[in-house]
């Protein structure tokens, strides 16, 4: 740990875990009403599965799996590293008897989000299962977390101008009588600009952009609510 943790330290620590951990599949365009007809949002139940049918070697339609495996070690490090919470890893939560009897979403196998490896495709639960699994995994509290991975395009159009990487954070916290808050939004766009040129662009280092993006948003969320 350092410092800025170790001087915080408890003989029983506050134990936190994450019971949801998802982000939509593909990347699509964020839409702040800047070159609207240019900038516009897709999305829908099916759209991202024909997204990989017809762009197989799209980096956009297959990173947000690993990009939401690099969270879950932010996540973790970054507890540790900033505040004395013990942070629970994600097979508790997944091994544990009440959360494995979770139905998933009865529309998992065709929505448009992509879950951490291992979790169950549901966003919440009521305020009796929450309790249930919070005793069976002993923590205090857990966090459901929504990531939304964007490009936006900064100057031009889709087929010459500047784009560059946009995330979104959303966190609610289920406390320890299992209520859930209602979600903390945080949202950052990174400061590269990468170029346009015939609707041509360098995709993989798009993709590479999200990482920073994901360590400075938990952080941000870390430092504003448990410090």
């Amino acid at each position: 740990m350092t410092g800025c943790a170790s001087s915080r330290v408890r003989e029983n620590p506050e134990k936190i875990a994450v019971f949801a951990l998802y982000s939509n599949k593909s990347i699509n365009w964020f839409n702040d009403g800047f070159n609207k007809n240019e900038n516009q949002k897709t999305g829908g139940i099916l759209s991202d599965q024909v997204n990989k049918l017809v762009d197989n070697n799209n980096p956009e339609h297959f990173s947000s799996q690993n990009l939401l495996i690099n969270a879950e070690k932010i996540i973790s490090q970054k507890f540790e590293e900033l505040t004395d919470i013990h942070y629970l890893e994600p097979e508790r939560v997944i091994n544990s008897f009440y959360y494995s009897n979770l139905h998933n979403n009865a529309f998992s196998l065709i929505e448009s989000k992509e879950f951490f490896p291992g979790y169950s495709h549901i966003y919440t639960t009521g305020k009796k299962n929450n309790r249930l699994i919070l005793t069976e995994i002993d923590a205090d509290s857990m966090l459901s977390i929504e990531f939304i991975f964007e490009k936006k395009l900064l100057q031009g159009n889709k087929w010459t101008g500047e784009l560059t990487a946009f995330a979104t954070m959303k966190v609610s916290v289920i406390s320890s009588d299992g209520k859930i808050s209602n979600p903390k939004l945080y949202q950052m766009q990174s400061t590269h600009r990468i170029p346009i040129n015939k609707r041509k662009y360098d995709r993989d280092f798009l993709i590479s952009l999200y990482p920073e993006l994901i360590e400075n948003l938990i952080t941000k969320f870390i430092m504003n609510n448990y410090l």
